[in-house]
Formats: C-alpha cells, structure tokens, sequence
C-alpha cells in the first residue's frame, strides 16, 4: 500500500463525526478537555414507563436447508400450537434457523403443545429466544 492511500484512510476516519453525552451530577463539572458548545438536556421529573412488550420471539432451529418455509412454520404453530392468524408476529427464515413472533400471552401454552411435535416431519429444538 502506497502513502497516499494510508494516509487518505487515516483523514477520513479523522473526519468521522458523533454524538456524545456525558451524564454529570450536579457537584460534577465539565471535564477540562472538553471544549466547544456543549447542549444541555434536562430530563424530566418523572418519566412514564413503556408499556411492556406484546410478543415473544420463539427460536426453531430449523430453516431454509431442512426445507422450511415461513407458510410452514405458520401451518404448524396454527394446526399444532392453536395459535389464530392474529397471534402470529413477523417470521424470519434463514439457513439453519428460524424465528417467529407470536403473542406473548400464548407462549407457555404454545410451547406445550407443541413440545413433541415434528415441524415438517423433522423433530426440531423450539424455545424462547432470550
């Protein structure tokens, strides 16, 4: 590799840009090596808390190579797990595994009914994604 080509790579990344944000008590100061205009953001007195999450992710661990397709996974948590079109979020197949959304007020009974069931006549590891 040339100079000038080190060095071209060696600007652009000088030149990269970001955010930072340094939480400060109020008996902390602003370090010294910190220079420029520095935005202050107040927080409120209290904050509400998020409303807590609607679905669960299952792992299957069986994907595109075991041949399984998103219309199967869909037909088995429908026919085996009991589970309503409505109770299915976004699926995800790859390779070798696979990922569903299903509500999460459905998950233990799901996982039950399912526990020695064969997607696509393959025994297949199903469990909560953590």
């Amino acid at each position: 590799m040339d100079g000038h080509n080190h060095r071209n790579r060696r600007t652009a990344r000088m030149e990269a840009g970001g955010k930072s944000v340094l939480i400060l008590s109020e008996e902390e100061k602003l370090p010294a090596y910190i220079q420029g205009k520095v935005e202050e953001i107040i927080l409120p007195e209290k904050l509400e808390l998020p409303e807590k999450p609607k679905w669960s992710t299952l792992f299957i661990a069986a994907g595109k190579k075991d041949k399984i397709n998103k219309i199967d996974i869909v037909g088995f948590l429908s026919k085996m797990g009991r589970l309503k079109k409505d109770d299915i979020g976004l699926i995800e197949v790859k390779d070798f595994f696979s990922f569903v959304a299903i509500r999460k007020l459905k998950v233990g009974e799901v996982l039950e009914l399912i526990k020695d069931e064969k997607i696509k006549n393959k025994k297949a590891k199903i469990a909560v994604e953590k």
